[in-house]
C-alpha cells in the first residue's frame, strides 16, 4: 500500500466529517497522524488538483473536484449559481446579450453557468464556455485580486496572441483592478465585458456579457457596465439573505 495515498484519504474523509467548517492544520495533522510539514506537502498536491480549498490561515474544507465527482457543485459554487439566476436573466433580457458567470478554483477559471441572448444574432457558446483567464474579460476581472506572481506564473510559458507583451497583459489587468471592470474585443467579431462581484470585501466570481461586435456603441457601453454593476449587487444582496 502507499502510504501517502492512504493519508489523503484519511485526510478527505475527515475533511468530509467537518462540514463547511475550515480545519487548521495542526488538527488535520494530528487527525492522521502526521507532521505538520508531511500533513502540508500531501494537502499542496490535493489543493493543486482541486481535491482540498485552502481558506487562507483559517484552514482546509473538502474542495469543488469533490463534489464535482459526485456530479455536483461545491455548496459555495451551488449559492453562487443559485443567487445569480435571476440577475443574469433579467441582464441577458434587458439588452439581449449572453452573459457568463465565473470562479478562479485552483488556478483556473471556471464558468458555473451562462445564459444566451435570445437574439436572431447571438454569440456562440464556445464564446460563453472559454475558460482561459488570460484573454476573456471575466478572467482578467478574476486575475485582478491576484498578486503579480500568480500571473507571471500563467504566462511563463507563452503570451497569448492578443497582447504585444507582458505589459500591455498587466496594463488591462491593473486597469480592472482600477476601475473593477473590463471591455475587451478578444475576437474581431464579439465584444465582451466584465466586472466584479464581492461577497466580504472579496473577490469571489466576475459576471460577464456578450455580443456581437457589430452592436458595439458608446450607448451600449455606458448601459451595459451600468446593468451589470446593477446585476452584481443583486448577486451580491442574493448571497447574502440567509
Amino acid at each position: 500500500m502507499i502510504k501517502s495515498l492512504i493519508k489523503a484519504f484519511d485526510l478527505l474523509e475527515y475533511l468530509a466529517s467537518a462540514g463547511d467548517r475550515a480545519v487548521p492544520l495542526s488538527e488535520l495533522a494530528n487527525a492522521i497522524g502526521e507532521k505538520t510539514t508531511t500533513c502540508a506537502n500531501i494537502l499542496k498536491t490535493m489543493t493543486e488538483r482541486g481535491y482540498v480549498s485552502r481558506l487562507d490561515k483559517r484552514g482546509y474544507r473538502l474542495g469543488g473536484a469533490v463534489f464535482r465527482l459526485a456530479g455536483k457543485e461545491s455548496p459555495e459554487d451551488e449559492l453562487l449559481i443559485k443567487a445569480a439566476a435571476e440577475p443574469m436573466r433579467v441582464l441577458s433580457n434587458i439588452l439581449d446579450v449572453s452573459t457568463v458567470l465565473a470562479v478562479l478554483r485552483d488556478g483556473r477559471k471556471r464558468v458555473l453557468v451562462s445564459e444566451s441572448a435570445k437574439g436572431i444574432i447571438q454569440v456562440g457558446k464556445s464564446y460563453l464556455d472559454n475558460t482561459s483567464l488570460l484573454t476573456t474579460p471575466t478572467g482578467i476581472v478574476l486575475l485582478s485580486a491576484k498578486d503579480d506572481d500568480f500571473i507571471k506564473k500563467l504566462i511563463k510559458t507563452s503570451l497569448p496572441a492578443i497582447y504585444k507583451s507582458e505589459d500591455e497583459l498587466f496594463a488591462r489587468i491593473n486597469r480592472a483592478r482600477t476601475e473593477e471592470e473590463l471591455m475587451l474585443n478578444a475576437y474581431p467579431e464579439v465584444t465582451d465585458a466584465a466586472v466584479g462581484i464581492y461577497h466580504n470585501d472579496e473577490l469571489i466570481a466576475s459576471l460577464g456579457a456578450y455580443f456581437p461586435a457589430y452592436r458595439y456603441t458608446d450607448e451600449l457601453r455606458e448601459r451595459l457596465f451600468a446593468t451589470l454593476r446593477k446585476a452584481a449587487v443583486q448577486i451580491e444582496q442574493n448571497l447574502n439573505i440567509k
